[in-house]
């Protein structure tokens, strides 16, 4: 008896519990639940739009219209320093034949060789080198470290750049031209009137 009294009571229970959900879904009027869905699908999608932007922009960018989106490119490295030894030699390098790539497989060895194993650094400076020195001339110094003639070719190589981007210099304002000195016309010298002697007589009029 106890069971059957048990059953109904649980099932009671569950029915009181569904029509609760029923009431708290369609209890309320309809725009009220309307207006509940347009409110939660507009705040996903404005998390959608924070989360997809660039780390610096802040939620005051997003309502004010002023995010800027920024691709990120890859970091380059500072150009090698030109070593003092061979700075005469690369000031008069031909680099009009050395090719883009590879200069920069020549910098990207260059930033990268101090965490190449020696035996590995040592076969492609090697390597990389001999491909600068036939695009370039003259050749460098002999027994120059191949680290060194790449660090060089490179960091003339940035130099000349910068110098053909550099805005040429106006000329500055040339001195008036003043004109030589002007000689004055100088009046002829006349002699004074001669007065005829008269032996201190003067004639009547």
């Amino acid at each position: 008896m106890a069971e059957a009294v048990a059953i109904p009571a649980r099932r009671g229970d569950l029915e009181r519990r569904v029509e609760e959900l029923r009431f708290l879904i369609f209890g309320r009027s309809l725009p009220a639940v309307l207006f509940a869905l347009l409110g939660w699908r507009v705040f996903l999608n404005l998390l959608a739009q924070v989360r997809a932007l660039p780390v610096h922009a802040g939620i005051g960018d997003v309502f004010a219209g002023t995010v800027v989106i920024s691709e990120r490119g890859p970091k380059l490295e500072p150009p090698p320093v030109m070593p003092p030894a061979l700075a005469t030699w690369a000031s008069t390098l031909q680099l009009s034949g050395l090719k883009p790539e590879t200069a920069q497989l020549a910098r990207q060895f260059l930033s990268r060789a101090t965490q190449l194993h020696p035996q590995v650094r040592d076969q492609m400076a090697y390597r990389i080198t001999s491909d600068v020195v036939a695009q370039i001339s003259p050749p460098p110094p002999p027994g120059v470290p191949p680290e060194y003639v790449l660090a060089a070719v490179l960091a003339e190589r940035h130099r000349r750049e910068l110098m053909r981007l550099r805005p040429a210099q106006p000329a500055g304002p040339q001195p008036p031209a003043y004109p030589g000195p002007v000689a004055l016309p100088v009046a002829p010298a006349t002699a004074p009137p001669v007065q005829p002697e008269t032996g201190g007589f003067t004639p009547p009029g």
